[in-house]
């Protein structure tokens, strides 16, 4: 977790336990290993450094805004605080950790406010000051999908997007408000969870499940969400397929109508 006064708190995620605190931390970000930790202090800039040894092994003057690294601890991506009175005007930059190279990112609308690699590392996902999100191919950088809009970011920070270990499913909150989309599709799946003002939303990945924590009426909700049992609740609940004039009303306009539960059978409309 992070606060506003620029610290933050680790926990065991398993027991819930403190762990320590990492001052001088906007939006901390780890290496799936834990080896690497990108990090910024709103005032003297960003660094990373090597965990283990406590070496710096890079440093920028910008503040960072939230940072990504790719599955091999090689490549991280990083989105910065603009300095001027446009939010989340600054580029990003993908930073090959080996060679030193930085790339920016393609520009993207209003800035580029948070990213992150997909599992595979074979894209990147980048939400846009504008509240637009955009699929990149991570080594060309050009766009291969654009998703639906996500609401114009309001956060001062944003963790990047968080996705499945199968790259299904993804979660972003850049506007505070915690969204699930369907990646192939480009989709959002429903309307966001519930959430009151006073907490910002946050998300791991749990093997292909997401856990979700958003705040509601002072309380932390956590969210355990199996995407892919919605479909067999929702059959259960229903008892049938829907009907043609169903499916063009609340269906996918880009799919024939067809069944989708697979214990019953294609609804006709009636006469």
């Amino acid at each position: 977790t992070s606060g506003f006064v620029g610290m933050a708190n680790g926990y065991d995620f398993g027991s819930g336990e403190f762990v320590a605190d990492v001052w001088g931390s906007l939006v901390p970000g780890w290496s799936d290993d834990g080896s690497l930790l990108a990090t910024s202090n709103g005032g003297t800039g960003t660094q990373i450094e090597d965990t283990a040894t406590g070496l710096v092994v890079f440093t920028s003057e910008r503040t960072l805004r939230a940072a990504d690294f790719d599955s091999s601890g090689s490549r991280v991506i990083m989105t910065f605080v603009e300095q001027s009175a446009t939010p989340a005007g600054a580029p990003a930059i993908v930073l090959n950790l080996n060679t030193g190279v930085e790339t920016d990112l393609p520009q993207a609308p209003r800035g580029a406010f948070s990213a992150a690699f997909t599992p595979d590392d074979g894209r990147i996902i980048v939400i846009g000051g504008d509240g637009s999100v955009q699929m990149l191919d991570a080594r060309s950088l050009t766009t291969v999908r654009e998703l639906q809009d996500s609401g114009a970011p309001t956060q001062l920070r944003a963790h990047p997007p968080v996705l499945t270990a199968d790259g299904r499913w993804m979660y972003s909150a850049a506007d505070g408000e915690a969204r699930i989309w369907h990646v192939e599709s480009g989709r959002q799946l429903g309307k966001p969870f519930p959430s009151t003002t006073g907490g910002r939303p946050y998300a791991v990945a749990d093997g292909n499940l997401l856990r979700i924590v958003t705040a509601f009426e002072g309380n932390a909700l956590i969210w355990n969400l199996d995407v892919d049992l919605w479909v067999e609740l929702a059959c259960r609940a229903a008892g049938r397929n829907m009907t043609s004039s169903e499916w063009s009303r609340f269906g996918p306009s880009d799919i024939d109508h067809r069944a989708t539960c697979p214990d019953f059978a294609v609804e006709k409309d009636q006469p």
